[in-house]
C-alpha cells in the first residue's frame, strides 16, 4: 500500500493491516504474508485515467481468497499520488464510506 493510501485510510477511520511496518518491511511484503493479512476492504490506488479497477480488484481477490474482501469483493478506488492536494478529501471520504459500509 502506498503511504498516501494509507495515510488516507487511517484517516478514513481504517485500520492498514500492515501499519508499522517500515520502509524496508513494506519493501519486502510478498505473496504469503499478503495471504496471511485480515484484508476487510482493499483501498486501490488509481494512477491514470483509464485504469481498470474492477479488473485489478478481480485479480487480487482472485489471488488472495481468504481475505474477507475477497469473499465479500469489498474495494474502493482512490486517485493515489504522492501529492497530497484536494483529491485528498474525496480519497478519504470514499474510504471512509466503504469502510463504514463493510
Amino acid at each position: 500500500m502506498s503511504r498516501t493510501v494509507a495515510l488516507r485510510t487511517r484517516r478514513a477511520g481504517g485500520v492498514d493491516v500492515f501499519a508499522g511496518a517500515g520502509d524496508r518491511e513494506l519493501s519486502e511484503i510478498n505473496a504469503e504474508a499478503l495471504a496471511a493479512a485480515n484484508v476487510d476492504l482493499r483501498a486501490i490506488g488509481r494512477y491514470q485515467q483509464d485504469e481498470d479497477v474492477r479488473a485489478r480488484a478481480e485479480k487480487l481477490f482472485n489471488q488472495f481468497p481468504p481475505w474477507p474482501a475477497s469473499k465479500r469483493r469489498t474495494y474502493t478506488s482512490v486517485s493515489d499520488s504522492f501529492y497530497l492536494g484536494p483529491l485528498d478529501t474525496i480519497a478519504v471520504k470514499r474510504i471512509s464510506d466503504a469502510v463504514r459500509a463493510g
